[in-house]
């Protein structure tokens, strides 16, 4: 079979482990000023990640009960990327992380991640996840993925941030 354009032959996925915790905090901190500083603003930014994206933050999601947190990693071991949902209540899943970095992106990288964290639980029913408006990018590789916009807010997370976010959803 032949592979697509882009494609990454040569990416391992797997958990995350407390030695990971640095290298994934890296790329997140990364994926987000490359994604946001432009909208956001990087103070804003900053702020964010240094709450949501601690180190101790990225522990206690490695270690979370009912789900998973995965790392996409190259042949040399370098953290392309990474991805984290849970098993809430009523069979769904809470997709709370997927970011790759951005010189990774567009290599099925992050499509393969989704592919992962959704076949984790195959008694969930569906899966629902935020994403800021002008996000059009990622609003864009959900909707190819199968998920649909099915509200909105102005507080992501449930945190306190302040952030407008949009709601995606889609069934399993």
């Amino acid at each position: 079979m032949k592979m697509p354009a882009g494609a990454v032959t040569e990416v391992t996925i797997r958990p995350v482990a407390a030695c990971d915790i640095d290298a994934v905090r890296a790329v997140l901190i990364a994926t987000w000023h490359a994604t946001y500083d432009g909208t956001l603003g990087s103070a804003k930014v900053d702020e964010v990640t240094a709450s949501w994206h601690s180190h101790d933050a990225l522990a206690r999601q490695a270690e979370a009960r009912d789900a998973v947190f995965l790392l996409a990693e190259d042949a040399g071991g370098g953290v392309l990327g990474c991805g984290f949902t849970r098993l809430l209540g009523a069979g769904r899943l809470d997709l709370g992380q997927l970011y790759v970095l951005p010189r990774a992106q567009g290599r099925r990288i992050g499509t393969r991640l989704l592919g992962r964290l959704l076949g984790a639980f195959p008694q969930a029913k569906s899966v629902r996840l935020e994403v800021e408006p002008r996000n059009t990018r990622a609003i864009a590789f959900y909707r190819r993925a199968g998920f649909e916009v099915v509200g909105a807010g102005s507080d992501c997370c449930g945190r306190g941030s302040g952030l407008a976010h949009v709601v995606m959803e889609k069934p399993l």
